[in-house]
């Protein structure tokens, strides 16, 4: 007896069976020429024992229950992606950029229709134009020449210098400018002298010397109503007046004498100055005019004075103008 072997397993199988007792494969005849077939690597379930089958074989190994049908293999699913990004942002902004352009052009277009056509009438629109702009230019025209007109009529309106008055007032501050020159000075009266000083006259109230003094010599009171006074021979320009009350000698002489309580200062003009004195020894009282005056003289005149602790004239230490 020959023995031939199976086909699908490679197992013996005794000569005239028809079926693997291995595999359960059908086994060809001596005379059948087989075709052998490699093992598969691909395996479906068995319906009838639910064992594991190489993919191609008629029959069950296990139970022989015959396979009618391979089972294909359960399909592959794809692998869950998340959604592109890029994609989706490039889709959104060209939704965008789209429906912007669809606005636009639904905002311009009723504006291209209410236009006119520029080329139909372009001689007509020039020609406005040119007429327009020389209109704007001969009344600019006018109103220049008018302005112009208006300027001239106002500078010949303006009242112009009189001669007379620029000069008067050119040679008023030329004579500012130069000092006033008081020369002279004279008083209503004088202090003779006596055991304590040989001389108390109008000249110790110009020597610039606040150890002098002239004291008037009124025995009557204390002094009110008597004078000092500075004088030219000619008109002088005056613009301050400056003097000291008192007799700043010492303390002890100072109190001793009246000092000028209350004085005026007047002019050869008729104008003149009230001047309230604070009792400080050894002040220099300073007047600065508000406008120069032209005067032949400088009177100081007492009104009212501090009493002494011993003597009763007044006294006046110094007295200048410039």
């Amino acid at each position: 007896m020959s023995q031939q072997f199976c086909t699908s397993c490679g197992a013996p199988v005794q000569e005239g069976r028809n079926f693997c007792t291995s595999c359960g494969a059908p086994v060809a005849s001596a005379n059948t020429q087989t075709e052998v077939r490699k093992p598969s690597t691909q395996q479906r379930i068995c319906p009838n024992c639910h064992a594991a089958v190489a993919d191609g074989m008629p029959f069950c190994t296990s139970c022989g229950h015959y396979l009618d049908a391979p089972v294909a293999a359960p399909p592959t699913q794809p692998t869950a992606k998340g959604p592109n990004k890029t994609l989706v942002a490039a889709v959104a902004a060209a939704v965008i950029i789209v429906a912007a352009v669809a606005a636009t052009l639904a905002i311009i277009q009723p504006w291209a229709h209410d236009e006119p056509d520029a080329k139909s009438e372009p001689a007509v629109a020039h020609k406005a134009d040119k007429d327009d702009a020389e209109t704007e230019d001969a009344s600019d025209a006018t109103a220049d020449s008018d302005g112009a007109a208006d300027a001239t009529a106002d500078s010949e309106e303006e009242p112009q210098a009189d001669p007379a008055n620029t000069d008067a007032a050119k040679e008023e501050a030329l004579d500012a400018s130069v000092p006033a020159v008081f020369d002279h000075v004279r008083a209503s009266s004088e202090l003779p002298p006596d055991e304590y000083n040989s001389y108390y006259g109008v000249n110790n109230a110009v020597d610039n010397d606040m150890a002098t003094a002239w004291n008037e010599g009124n025995e009557s009171n204390n002094g009110e109503g008597e004078w000092i006074e500075i004088y030219a021979d000619t008109e002088q320009v005056c613009t301050q007046v400056r003097f000291v009350p008192g007799y700043p000698k010492s303390e002890l002489v100072y109190n001793n004498n009246c000092r000028p309580k209350n004085v005026t200062v007047s002019f050869s003009d008729g104008t003149s100055i009230d001047v309230e004195i604070e009792d400080i020894m050894g002040q220099e009282i300073t007047l600065d005019l508000d406008k120069p005056v032209k005067t032949t003289f400088v009177r100081l005149t007492i009104n009212e004075v501090f009493p002494g602790d011993q003597w009763t004239d007044c006294t006046v230490a110094e007295f200048h103008a410039s």
